[in-house]
């Protein structure tokens, strides 16, 4: 017999016809791994015109849901316009992922969150970032080689 407090725990968790369910409570939260990113998710998605359309019209979006106060949409966190910034830059610049291209970005934001136009936006602040504009070099064509001026013999 399990413990009823450890099954709300887990992410996966056992039905009463045996099967095994996907716990939407617990996985939105732990994917925020970060509480200080979570409490401005939380806030800024109170301060958010788009999103609390959303949420004042939620039962005619099938897609959006709140799980603990967050919104998600196709179980990915909405990240409202605010706090896409900082998010992005905590991403790009972690320890554990030093500025990576904007597609592995992407990539790793997306398994997660969601918000419209992530790619344009992810591209946009990596080609602004300081560290990768000195660090990363060009692969734009190369500048043809100079070619001599002919000096002319009439002194």
């Amino acid at each position: 017999m399990t413990d009823r407090s450890q099954v709300n725990q887990t992410i996966l968790q056992e039905n009463s016809n045996d099967s095994i369910v996907y716990n939407k409570q617990n996985a939105a939260t732990l994917r925020i791994n970060n509480k200080d990113l979570e409490k401005r998710v939380k806030l800024k998605l109170a301060k958010n015109s788009v999103a609390q359309n959303i949420i004042e019209n939620i039962e005619n979006n099938a897609d959006f849901e709140i799980i603990s106060e967050i919104l998600t949409f196709q179980d990915l966190i909405y990240v409202s316009t605010k706090c896409r910034q900082k998010m992005i830059d905590d991403h790009h610049k972690s320890m554990i992922h030093e500025h990576q291209d904007s597609n592995k970005i992407i990539e790793r934001i997306s398994r997660i969150y969601y918000f419209s136009k992530m790619r344009k936006q992810v591209k946009d602040i990596i080609r602004k970032c300081n560290v990768c504009i000195c660090t990363k070099h060009n692969r734009h064509k190369f500048y043809e080689l100079l070619k001599s001026l002919s000096t002319s013999n009439h002194a």
